[in-house]
């Protein structure tokens, strides 16, 4: 069963109406891998429109005999072109873990 890790949400302007959006996880141990970050809400979930989502994406696969370094530290993930508009209220960060929801951003507004 997967463990809920912390997850933090930045926000940061570039242009227009873009912003970078960067997550930290902090995770438990050496054998998670952050695979992918895009925008948009895990699958199968449902949001509104006045809040902008992004998925974060790791694996933790451990081998046969494999060893995980049982240190606690943090994985940030960047996503570059995250558009406000129509987002008044703001942003948040889902993290998966081999595809299990575990970890949820507080709401993050947008910069202004």
């Amino acid at each position: 069963m997967p463990q809920h890790l912390l997850v933090s949400l930045k926000l940061q302007w570039t242009d227009h109406d873009n912003y970078k959006a960067t997550t930290e996880t902090q995770v438990r141990d050496s054998c998670y891998k952050a695979k992918s970050i895009r925008a948009g809400l895990p699958p199968g979930m449902v949001g509104i429109p006045e809040i902008a989502y992004i998925t974060a994406e790791f694996s933790h696969d451990v081998q046969p005999g494999q060893k995980c370094g049982q240190i606690v530290h943090n994985i940030d993930q960047t996503l570059d072109k995250l558009a406000s508009l129509g987002h008044s209220l703001g942003a948040i960060a889902f993290v998966l873990v081999n595809g299990d929801l575990v970890g949820t951003s507080a709401l993050t507004p947008f910069p202004r």
